[in-house]
């Protein structure tokens, strides 16, 4: 099963690019994998917080930030949108204010499949709708199938 309106592509490229979703122990570490945390300039008991480091997954960072506008369509529900949701949608506000709720949503959306993938959680718990797998295409042409189709 995957969220409605990821994408059969996008999907493959998380389970390519990640491997093994059982790797990251926390979520902290899930967000820093795709490079969506802020850097951090610290001296003593001082903290200032930068931009995202960018120093993750570029290919699955990019596949994620355009499955976060795919999701905004297809699955407004989903607890990502709770807080930056209306930003998103609203065609007035900046392009900078927007793209960074954009960022903020691909970090959300990569932890949520983490904790998804990983049985931390339900579709239902992340206000997600599951579709299965190939939908409209039989479990041999899934490229994400895991079993191995027999030749006969």
């Amino acid at each position: 099963m995957l969220p409605a309106g990821l994408g059969e592509l996008t999907a493959l490229t998380a389970f390519v690019e990640v491997m093994d979703w059982q790797r990251f122990k926390n979520r902290k570490q899930a967000g820093s994998y795709i490079g969506c945390c802020p850097s951090e300039h610290s001296t003593g008991p001082g903290q200032l917080l930068g931009s995202i480091d960018r120093q993750g997954n570029r290919r699955l960072r990019s596949a994620l930030t355009e499955a976060v506008w795919r999701l905004l369509r297809w699955e407004p529900r989903w607890r990502g949108f709770e807080k930056w949701g209306a930003l998103l949608r609203d065609k007035q506000a900046g392009g900078v204010r927007r793209k960074k709720a954009a960022i903020a949503c691909v970090r959300l959306l990569f932890i949520d499949l983490w904790r998804l993938f990983t049985g931390r959680t339900t579709y239902e718990a992340l206000g997600l709708r599951g579709t299965r797998r190939g939908e409209g295409a039989t479990a041999a042409e899934s490229p994400l199938d895991p079993a191995p189709t027999a030749a006969a």
